[in-house]
């Protein structure tokens, strides 16, 4: 699973990401994505075969109404902010938990959504 990790994500989420051999980017290290819409960033990230992270719940409305219309949609994980504080501070439980999604190497399947949760110890 190729990720791409919304701007609300720190990039060092992703740093930290490809240090354990996962494929990880940040929307913030690509020019062309910065400042651009929801929607553009989902379809940039179904045309490059990735999975948005993110703790914005409005791309749920955007992939339900693309899943709906059955418009091909890229799969979401999305983050509970309460569980994983935003920002650059303990960010070590988000890598952790998504390291843990990702060590089954599942493909994307476009149109899916999950909830991330903490990493089992």
């Amino acid at each position: 699973m190729r990720l791409l990790l919304d701007e609300n994500v720190s990039s060092k989420v992703a740093e930290q990401l490809r240090a354990r051999g996962h494929d990880a980017i940040a929307l913030t290290e690509i020019d062309e994505l910065r400042g651009r819409s929801d929607g553009a960033v989902l379809d940039w990230a179904l045309g490059h075969d990735r999975v948005v992270v993110t703790y914005d719940t409005d791309f749920i409305s955007l992939q339900q109404e693309r899943v709906a219309a059955d418009v091909p949609a890229a799969d979401l994980i999305l983050i509970p902010k309460g569980r994983f504080p935003i920002g650059d501070r303990g960010f070590g439980a988000l890598v952790k938990a998504l390291s843990a999604v990702l060590e089954p190497s599942v493909p994307s399947a476009g149109g899916r959504l999950l909830w991330l949760s903490e990493a089992k110890a």
